[in-house]
């Protein structure tokens, strides 16, 4: 990944458990939608994305890498990368 980890940013409480999170410096711009869809949502009020589902395969897990380097905020982070 070509952005690393920014230290005090928290995990978005909606997102689901796992490796993947999308953390408070989310502004909602929805970059990331285009790229994951099947993993990343709006939350109810369109302010911000989070993980509502972690990938099952590996098209999956590239397409939630693509939007973390994509990321303009780096909101998008990985608990094992």
């Amino acid at each position: 990944m070509k952005k690393s980890k920014i230290q005090n940013a928290s995990p978005l409480p909606f997102n689901v458990e796992g490796e993947f999170y999308i953390d408070e410096r989310c502004d909602g711009c929805g970059q990331c939608l285009a790229m994951a869809i099947d993993n990343i949502s709006f939350d109810a009020s369109d302010v911000f994305c989070y993980i509502y589902r972690q990938p099952t395969t590996q098209k999956e897990e590239n397409e939630i890498e693509q939007a973390m380097i994509f990321c303009p905020l780096c909101a998008i982070q990985s608990r094992n990368k």
